[in-house]
């Protein structure tokens, strides 16, 4: 080491082929930062359309727990969302699946395929733009939903029950 905590210039510690932004990334380089993207780009859309649908189906379920309803249609615009949130996130994992599937159909017509990927890509950006912003505000309303009614929950109800032992009545409360 020459001055300091710097390293002089013939000082040279072992770097990895394409580590150091002069150089140019090996193509195995490219290709696995290409699947890291695609993997991660694939499991967040799963993950989004998991939420919309369990959150649709969740709250489809639960409104026979309240007393009343108070402000129903902030429910029915939190379904309207996340159902628009659910269906853009079928319509992206659609448009990926032609998306890669028109290398193979136009492997002879390179310019009609760029052109049909360029169409697909639109489509694709419209329906993760309608699965992100469905699911957000879809949580928003349904989080507003659930502040307003928070108070007309229904209390567990007391089940009287025989007792297999004593033969004594026993109250329980469910909750």
């Amino acid at each position: 080491m020459q001055s300091g905590d710097q390293p002089g210039l013939g000082d040279h510690e072992s770097t990895v082929e394409g580590d150091t932004p002069s150089q140019r990334p090996s193509t195995e380089i490219v290709h696995t930062n290409i699947t890291l993207a695609n993997n991660y780009r694939l499991e967040l859309s799963k993950t989004m359309l998991a939420l919309s649908a369990a959150l649709f189906a969740f709250t489809t379920s639960f409104p026979p727990a309240l007393m009343r309803i108070d402000y129903p249609m902030i429910l029915a615009c939190s379904w309207v969302a996340l159902a628009i949130s659910t269906i853009g996130g079928l319509l992206n994992l659609y448009g990926w699946e032609k998306f890669y599937i028109s290398y193979r159909d136009y492997h002879r017509d390179y310019r009609c395929g760029k052109a049909y990927r360029k169409w697909i890509t639109r489509g694709r950006r419209v329906a993760h733009i309608a699965q992100m912003l469905g699911l957000i505000v879809g949580i928003s309303v349904l989080a507003a939903f659930v502040f307003v009614n928070r108070t007309n929950v229904k209390l567990a109800e007391a089940k009287e029950t025989k007792s297999t032992t004593d033969n004594v009545s026993v109250v329980k409360v469910f909750k």
